[in-house]
């Protein structure tokens, strides 16, 4: 989304599968990816399972993430209610 680029698109959904699976291989996070983003991004890829953050935790995340943004820049004009599950 930071990039407003499709991912892996000169390759089909299998050799992506293959790379993500069995190579270990994730997109280069941008340099300007707000840090909180990219260490959430990095924590979802652990190879652990159980090291990485459950749903709920990555859904709490985002929504502290995007309300701070959204209060701090005043650039959106969403109700509170969308992030709230």
């Amino acid at each position: 989304m930071l990039t407003r680029e499709i991912p892996f698109a000169d390759m089909s959904p299998m050799s992506v599968m293959w790379l993500v699976a069995s190579q270990k291989k994730r997109l280069p996070i941008p340099s300007k990816c707000p840090q909180p983003f990219s260490e959430l991004m990095e924590s979802c890829w652990y190879e652990k399972p159980t090291d990485r953050p459950s749903a709920k935790t990555v859904i709490q995340l985002l929504q502290r993430y995007f309300l701070f943004l959204f209060q701090f820049f005043n650039f959106f004009q969403f109700p509170i209610f969308f992030f709230q599950c």
